[in-house]
């Protein structure tokens, strides 16, 4: 049986989880881009420290 209420309810969730994904993507892309601005043409040093 299917219950249309669970439906609205996995649909609502799904949706804001998409939006709340979306919004820590474009916030990762244009930290990335601050930093690649900061570093410059320098290369990137990755080290233990």
């Amino acid at each position: 049986m299917s219950n249309p209420l669970l439906h609205f309810f996995i649909v609502t969730v799904a949706g804001w989880l998409s939006r709340h994904q979306a919004a820590q993507l474009s916030y990762l892309r244009e930290e990335n881009r601050v930093l690649e601005e900061q570093l410059g043409n320098r290369p990137l040093r990755l080290t233990d420290g």
